[in-house]
């Protein structure tokens, strides 16, 4: 089994995820500008709209059951509510 080295310092971490994200962020700015021609600025605007939409309820659930389990802790409250969900 192939051993890499572990990275222990964070700012390698960051860099990384850095790059990842920016580059992903471009490139689908390229693609995206290359399929709606002159209306990429309004898919983005409605991809914000949705954004937000999706982030307040998200913010909702997350004051009412603070934990640090996220979306899965959600989907336990919800299984204790309802019978059918095997969580």
């Amino acid at each position: 089994m192939l051993k890499l080295p572990v990275l222990r310092n964070l700012n390698y971490r960051r860099k990384i995820k850095g790059g990842m994200i920016g580059g992903g962020i471009f490139a689908v700015l390229g693609l995206s500008v290359q399929i709606a021609k002159g209306s990429a600025p309004i898919a983005f605007l409605i991809a914000g709209l949705v954004a937000l939409i999706t982030a307040y309820p998200y913010a909702k659930l997350s004051l009412r059951f603070p934990s640090e389990g996220g979306t899965i802790e959600f989907l336990v409250k919800a299984s204790e509510q309802v019978c059918f969900l095997d969580v």
